[in-house]
């Protein structure tokens, strides 16, 4: 029964993305060469494009194989906190279950995008890490050391933005043999590897021209905040994301590793968490790192426990991260923004309740509640910022599905040059017609106004129109 738990997880989570995947209304991401949409995030995709000629039926099956990748998320962690020595059953299914259930997992991939890419390759890059750096042969650390470089070129391959988690283990790896003497994985077969693989995917995807390939695309989104405003609000997403759990899990590994444990694995992770958290922010996907950094805070508890001064740390950073934020943020509506605070600070104030007033069942207690946050939150997101976000959806693709009608789905047809904001979706509900968003050099098409009114430009457009009416 205990060996059946991961995939149980697995099953549990899917059923949940795949409901949620058939309610959901067409949004696709704008502009229509959006650098998301890199060779292994269209890889992901092509099922539900040769399977599903119904706009509707293609993006719910796009859907299901988003949920289907972030799925995996929930047994990945259940191995991580078994990893991490984790003793109890609950306390491993309460860190896959806050994992899965993250909101910004169940909100952000019920669009078209690499994004459930980009939850899964850090839990997935650290069981791997994990696993090499435990391994016992030569040979096994070795295939797992050049598994983890193949992964992390996979990943950056998937989306750009995930060169930051290629420095993160780099970054890790250094840390743990330069200060702490240990060779948790081999440093010299991980990097050429890693290089060879990245270079190796780089030549295929230019050899075989694929959109947004080239170290251009790899790094178009590593630049670092460009003011200290901008890191701040960093800074705040992180914490509040993650409801202050986050900064309380990086105050219990930072405690950790300053003791004299020599648990390798401990530091190998912590160090990861840490570097992947500063680089993401650095390369605009911060959150990314949120079921990893839930998955840190459950086991933290869990193999720490927790103590009014491991709180109170936690507050003060908080408290600097808020007070930096809002100093900055003067002139700015900030209204929403003071009421999460007060949320988070509230969070905080009941855990130190359960601390000073519960000793012996204080960590069952304070595990508790963060289980039951996770559900809230998730029951939150599928019941009201879903269906919202639906209804948003309705109401803006409206013009599009009536424009739709006037346009003709086929690939001799002259182009449509339509504005932005609908020429993705109008893409997406006449995959077989060439949709622009510039005239360029054009001279016959179909010109479509910001008022949603067709025209028709150029005589072979209009000949085009003619015949297809006497048909």
């Amino acid at each position: 029964m205990v060996r059946a738990l991961p995939i149980m997880l697995f099953f549990a989570a899917l059923a949940l993305h795949t409901v949620l995947a058939f309610y959901m209304e067409i949004t696709v991401p704008e502009p229509l060469d959006n650098p998301l949409h890199a060779p292994l995030g269209e890889v992901i995709y092509a099922p539900a494009v040769w399977m599903f000629p119904a706009p509707s039926f293609r993006y719910a099956a796009m859907l299901v194989i988003n949920g289907a990748i972030v799925s995996l998320i929930p047994p990945i962690a259940y191995k991580i906190a078994e990893k991490l020595k984790v003793a109890n059953i609950w306390q491993r299914l309460l860190a896959a279950i806050a994992a899965g259930i993250c909101p910004v997992v169940i909100a952000d991939t019920k669009f078209i995008g690499t994004q459930a890419l980009c939850f899964l390759f850090p839990c997935l890059i650290v069981l791997i890490m994990l696993n090499a750096a435990q391994a016992k042969g030569t040979v096994s650390r070795y295939f797992l050391t050049i598994l983890l470089s193949l992964t992390i070129a996979a990943a950056v391959l998937a989306d750009g933005r995930m060169i930051a988690l290629a420095l993160s283990s780099i970054a890790a790896v250094t840390l743990i043999r330069l200060c702490y003497k240990k060779q948790s994985i081999s440093l010299f077969t991980f990097i050429v590897s890693l290089g060879v693989f990245v270079v190796l995917f780089e030549i295929l995807t230019l050899r075989y021209q694929v959109p947004q390939s080239g170290m251009v695309r790899l790094l178009g989104y590593a630049e670092l905040p460009s003011s200290l405003l901008e890191i701040s609000q960093y800074l705040y997403s992180f914490a509040v994301s993650t409801w202050g759990l986050g900064v309380l899990g990086l105050c219990l590994f930072v405690k950790s590793v300053s003791r004299s444990s020599n648990d390798v694995i401990i530091k190998l992770f912590a160090a990861f968490v840490v570097f992947s958290i500063i680089l993401s922010m650095g390369t605009g996907n911060a959150q990314s790192t949120m079921p990893l950094v839930l998955i840190m805070t459950v086991c933290g508890i869990a193999l720490y426990g927790i103590n009014l001064r491991d709180i109170l740390t936690a507050i003060i950073v908080l408290g600097m991260i808020f007070t930096v934020f809002f100093t900055l943020s003067i002139g700015k509506a900030v209204d929403t923004q003071i009421v999460t605070v007060s949320a988070v600070f509230s969070l905080m104030s009941l855990f130190i309740v359960f601390v000073c007033c519960t000793e012996r069942y204080k960590l069952r207690i304070v595990l508790g509640a963060v289980g039951l946050i996770s559900l809230y939150f998730c029951i939150y997101t599928c019941a009201i910022l879903l269906p919202a976000e639906r209804n948003a959806a309705i109401h803006r693709n409206a013009p599009a599905y009536e424009v739709s009608e006037l346009i003709y789905n086929s690939a001799d047809a002259p182009p449509v040059v339509a504005p932005e904001e609908i020429a993705g979706l109008l893409q997406f509900l006449n995959r077989e017609a060439d949709i622009r968003t510039d005239v360029g050099q054009l001279e016959n098409y179909f010109l479509i106004s910001d008022d949603y009114k067709v025209s028709i430009v150029g005589e072979r457009a209009i000949m085009y129109a003619a015949s297809q009416q006497e048909q």
